[in-house]
Formats: structure tokens, sequence, C-alpha cells
């Protein structure tokens, strides 16, 4: 073959790892008839399949007989992607990693039904043995076939291997597990759970015929336990257990740091993990700390740690975004994407999500919707179609997105189907339902259904209590929900009481200006203005308007900055409140409110801020009130924040 011919081939590969990888048949067997280059291409996607390979399993998978799949297979081992698994046998191969990964990540997306149908096979054929080698192989291949059988044989092989202490065995299950969760090709709805449910249990000991380990084997255990709470905090993580995952997380850390190879996947995973689990937590300095470690190694390593670079980079625009820091947020969300879209990886719909809330932070709508819109078709390709958690998380911040943009039927219709998905799969007390319930109140509310946007509120804030206290974020904004609320029914005494201890909240768990704090600021010096406390209102307002200036900082476009609205309603109030003070007696001052061109006049009808500004022009307050085509949304106007999309 001619260098240039060769060139062609690569370039055609695109830096894609699985073209790549068959793209090595045409540069070993080039003259070959298409038919029969197919024939091999074909063979190699199905070694992929499971963690090696003969001419009986080949057989199998391919239905073809055992002599087409030894010529096959001879073929096969021509290539460099290829190595000898002599584990098994002298005619064993397995597909080089990260090559077997990268293919079987893209059947999955591409191709689902036949992913489905090879595994399902594969797990047949090694369910036939019965050695537990063959047994743990069978299981990892019937997850990607069928996981409600699998979870099944899951179960009682790691009890029958806990309780006869066969630590070496177990290990293996462990880390097979391990590389499934962590592809994460395609995760059955609620089989997280499931999984750290039983391994948590097991994990405990209990029916174990002697706790203590032989000497010999004692670092086989050591190693054991790291990888056992490894897969369990990644599981619990997933199911959204963040209180049960974070100290299982830390633990497997422990170990893995002082390993000689600080640089291995385990510590990557182990640590972007904790710094999801810590953001979800609202410890925010330690997940910082967390992911810059997993930045820094990830970076270092060689491009075998591509996929996990991209997922660190995604946590990290992820913190980023939620304090605003836009400038931050969207190149390490764009890095992200691209490395995750070279490497075939389903889970770029996750970078895709943060950019379209970026798009959202700076007030454009119609941009994240064309976003949500290009990830439903990647989502829904996927094994699980839109029974996917991803799918179904994603679709809850499309419909935030439907909600600013004023669609209000199509967003109810959304966060219904989430509701149901989210209560079918994990029950009524996943974290995630507080979310989209504060979602519906807020929609209810601008329908002005105050009753039914009430029940929402409160069982939003009930929920996160239980889920995580009241020295939390995510109770602050159910507070100041209520808040928004009661200024709805004209109750600015309630409304001052819940925005006073949303801010507390606030205070207690930010460590510097958040939308959140100055959104409850704001709407705080309203509530004050109406119950004629002007000097109280005038330093709320005033603290506002400084919050909005030092979050505004952070945007890399700050005209079209959504909060650039909220400011300048922050800054109507101050006015408002300032010249109040001024007046001698019961006697009222109107006032012509400097910025208050900025909140526009294609504010939404149902908006709050348009209501409260039409009674202060109707009690005299304000004078004269400017309109323009600008506009913009307060975070407690906009949808509730989603905690991490798996």
């Amino acid at each position: 073959m001619h260098l240039q011919e060769k060139l062609r081939l690569l370039q055609q590969a695109g830096g894609d790892t699985a073209n790549l990888v068959l793209a090595s048949v045409d540069l070993a067997y080039y003259g070959l008839p298409e038919t029969q280059l197919a024939e091999i291409r074909e063979a190699l996607e199905a070694c992929s399949i499971p963690h090696w390979c003969d001419e009986q399993l080949l057989a199998t998978l391919l239905d073809i007989s055992v002599k087409d799949s030894k010529a096959r297979l001879s073929k096969l081992r021509r290539l460099g992607t290829i190595e000898r698994f002599t584990a098994r046998g002298f005619s064993a191969v397995n597909v080089a990693e990260p090559g077997r990964t990268a293919i079987r990540t893209r059947m999955s997306t591409n191709d689902p039904k036949r992913f489905s149908l090879l595994s399902l096979k594969a797990a047949k054929h090694f369910g036939k043995e019965t050695s537990t080698a063959g047994r743990i192989e069978s299981i990892f291949n019937l997850l990607s076939a069928s996981q409600r059988e699998a979870q099944k044989g899951l179960g009682a092989i790691i009890k029958k291997l806990t309780r006869d202490g066969r630590y070496q065995e177990l290990h293996l299950l462990y880390k097979t597990a391990y590389e499934w969760l962590t592809t994460s090709i395609c995760i059955q709805p609620g089989l997280e759970k499931i999984m750290a449910a039983k391994l948590t249990h097991h994990s405990s000991g209990k029916g174990r015929r002697n706790s203590r380990s032989p000497r010999h084997l004692a670092p086989v255990a050591r190693e054991l336990s790291a990888i056992r709470m490894l897969v369990t905090g990644i599981a619990q993580a997933s199911a959204g257990q963040s209180r049960q995952a974070a100290p299982m997380l830390r633990s497997s850390l422990d170990f893995y740091s002082r390993q000689d190879d600080s640089s291995h996947a385990e510590v990557i995973d182990c640590r972007w993990h904790l710094a999801e689990t810590l953001r979800r937590l609202a410890q925010f300095s330690r997940a910082r700390e967390m992911i810059e470690v997993a930045k820094q190694l990830a970076r270092t390593a060689n491009d075998f740690y591509s996929i996990q670079l991209g997922l660190v980079l995604n946590e990290l625009a992820a913190q980023e975004l939620y304090f605003n820091n836009l400038r931050s947020a969207q190149p390490a969300a764009e890095e992200s994407h691209r490395l995750l879209k070279a490497a075939g990886d389903p889970r770029r719909t996750l970078p895709m999500d943060t950019l379209a809330r970026i798009h959202c932070a700076r007030g454009r709508y119609e941009a994240a919707r064309d976003i949500y819109l290009s990830m439903q078709e990647i989502d829904a390709a996927t094994l699980l179609g839109t029974d996917h958690p991803r799918y179904v998380a994603h679709l809850h911040n499309y419909s935030t997105v439907l909600q600013a943009l004023g669609d209000s039927a199509a967003a109810i219709k959304a966060l219904k189907k989430v509701t149901h998905s989210i209560e079918r799969v994990y029950g009524e007390s996943h974290p995630d339902l507080s979310e989209v319930h504060a979602n519906l109140g807020r929609l209810e509310q601008n329908r002005n259904r105050l009753n039914a946007a009430e029940q929402h509120f409160e069982r939003a804030r009930k929920l996160t209590k239980k889920l995580f206290g009241q020295q939390h974020p995510s109770y602050g904004y159910d507070l100041a929900n209520l808040g928004a609320l009661a200024l709805d029914r004209n109750d600015s005494k309630q409304a001052a009481q819940y925005f006073k201890a949303a801010i507390a909240v606030y205070r207690k768990v930010y460590d510097r200006p958040h939308a959140y704090t100055a959104s409850a600021l704001t709407f705080l010096a309203y509530a004050l203005i109406d119950l004629n406390k002007p000097y109280l209102a005038m330093k709320a307002a005033d603290e506002a308007v400084d919050a909005w200036e030092r979050i505004g900082g952070l945007c890399a476009d700050r005209a079209g900055d959504a909060g650039a609205c909220d400011r300048a309603f922050a800054q109507v109030l101050l006015d408002v409140a300032e010249a109040t003070c001024r007046v001698k007696g019961s006697e009222r001052q109107a006032v012509v409110c400097k910025d208050s061109e900025i909140l526009g006049g294609t504010l939404q009808k149902g908006d709050i801020r348009r209501r409260l500004l039409a009674i202060l022009i109707k009690k005299g307050l304000i004078k004269e009130y400017k309109r323009s085509a600008i506009t913009g949304e307060s975070p407690l106007q906009q949808a509730a924040p989603v905690l991490p999309t798996r």
C-alpha cells in the first residue's frame, strides 16, 4: 500500500479511536475484496463485546461455522490491535484497550439492537461455564443485554464469594463491575440504586466465615475493599444517594492515592465522582479542590485518559457555572465536549447540557433550545432510548428553557413526563424530584394558580429537608420560592420572613456572592418597602445591587447576562427606598428611576417583577418607568437549579 493511501485511510478515521481500530483491517489487508474486509471488521467488532474471544465464542456470536471462525481469527491475529489471551488457551485473543471500549461504546450508540444481541449471546455462552471467571464474564455481558436478569446473578455470586472469603475472585468481580459502571454505556434506570444496595449489604461482611484474611492475602483484601467502596460509591452517587456515596469514595481515594501510580484511572475516577458528590452536598470548596487535582492528573496522563479528562472538565465547568463564572465555565465545557465527541462517548451530552445552561445564564434561550433538541437525538439513540436517565435529566433541563421562552404547555408536559419517569424508577424520594416540583410550582405561579404552586413548593421543601437538611442551598431556594409566592398573595410580612430565612441559609453555605443570595435580597427589599420599612429596604437593596455587580463581572458577555435585568430591578428598589427615607412625616416622594429602562417592556406577562413594578407605580412611588426591548430572568424566576446530570 502506498503512503498516500495509508494517509487517506487514517484521515478518514478522523481521530476517532473506534474508526482507527477498524481502519487497521484496511491497512493490513489492502487489496482484498470489500466483502472479505467487511467480514474481518465484523469479527473485530464481535470480539470487542467480551473481554476475550476464541473460535467457539466467535462462531456463536456471528452464527458461523467453527471453520470460518478459525479463518477470521487467524486474520485478526495479524492486526496490531489484537493481543493473545493465553489465560484462556492458545487460540484466545482480546482487543486491546482503549480500542475495545471505543468499539463497544460506538456500537451501543449507533446500533443498540446489535450490541444487545451480541452481549446476550456472549452472556449465554459464558453462562454454561462452571468457573467463577466464566460466571463473572456472563454477568458483565448480561448487564449490557438484560440488566434485570443480571442483577439476580450479581447478588448471588457476591453473596457466595463473600461468604467463602474468596478475595481474589471477588476482586475480579468488582473490577468488572467498575469497568461496566465507568464506561456507562447504557445503565438501566434504577439499577444503580439496586447495585448500591446489594454491594453495600455484602460489604458489611455479614455471613463471612472468617473476617480475618490469611496474611498472604492481606494486600488483595485491602485492594478488594478499595475497589468495593469505589464501585459502591459510584453506584450510590448515580442513584442520588450523595450522603452515602461520599464516605465510600473518600475511603477508596485514600487507598488509591497511597499507591505508586498516583495518576491511574481509579484515582481520577474517585476524585471526579467525589467532586460531583460534594457539590451536591454544597461542600463547594472541597469539591473544587478535588476536581482541580483530578484535572492535573488527567492532563499529565497519556491519551488513554482522554474520556476521563472530558468528564473532569465538565464537572469543573458545572462548578464554575454554579457561581456564574461564565468566562471559565464555557471553555471547560467546550473542551469537554470536544474530547468526548472525538472518543465517540455518548456522555458527550453532559457538556452539551452545561453549554446550554451557560446560554440560559446569558439569556440566550433560543440557542439553548437548539442544543437540547440535538441532545435528545443522541440520548434517545442509546440502548435504553427515552428511558435512559440522561435523557430524563436533560428533558428536565429542556423544560426550563421552554418555561423561559413562555411555552408553558410544553414545559408542563415535559415536567410531568420527567416526574413520572423518576417516580416509576426511583420512587418518591429522589433528589431530582425536589427540583422538578420547584419548576412545576414556578409554572403554576406564572399561570396564577397559586394554591397548586404552593403544593409543589412545599413538596420540594420537605423533600430537600429530608435528603439534605436545612443548611443546603436548595433548601434556601425552596424558601425563596415560597417568599415569591407570598408576594403574589400580597402577604409581604410572610414573604420577608421566607426571604430572611433563605438569605441566612445562603450566607452559611456560600463563601462568595451568589445569584440566589442577590435575588433573595432584591425581593426582600420590595417586601420591606411594602411594609413601610424603607431604611431596612435600602440596606437590603444596596447589598443586592453590590452582589449583582460582583456576579456580573464574572460574565464574558455582560450585555446578554440574564442577571442584568435583576441588577436593574434591585437598583429601582434602592432608588425608591432612598427617596422614601428622605421624606418627612407621611409625605411621599415619587422618583424617576435611573436604571428602570434596562428592565424593558418585554417582560413576560407572569413575571413577578413586572407585577411588583406596577404596584410601585400605582402607589406613586415611581413617577416614570421607561420600557425598552431588553429583558432578562431572575434566578428566583428561572427554573430550579438541576443538580448534576448523569
